[in-house]
């Protein structure tokens, strides 16, 4: 390893999301995500005029409020998901 080759840290997942980080984990829209702290559906922490979210908390929301997809039917994928599978080369 030369001295000038940098070495990059594995990147750390935040514990608190901010509204864009939350849609992009939950692959949902921002306006989505401000729909269902407007009708208290989603856990959240208000600070002031920012709105935080638990990473925790938001994956046992999504455990809780999760309903058996039904056998028939497309499946559906966000965004990221299929954009991370055409980089890979593979299918969903």
């Amino acid at each position: 390893m030369k001295s000038t080759d940098v070495v990059q840290d594995p990147p750390v997942d935040p514990y608190w999301l901010d509204v864009p980080a939350a849609a992009r984990y939950l692959c949902m829209t921002p306006h989505a995500i401000y729909h269902r702290i407007n009708r208290r559906d989603i856990p959240f922490v208000r600070q002031g005029r920012m709105v935080r979210f638990d990473r925790h908390e938001l994956d046992r929301w999504m455990r809780k409020s999760t309903r058996p997809r039904p056998r028939s039917g497309p499946r559906r994928y966000c965004r990221e998901q299929v954009e991370a599978a055409q980089l890979q080369g593979g299918d969903l």
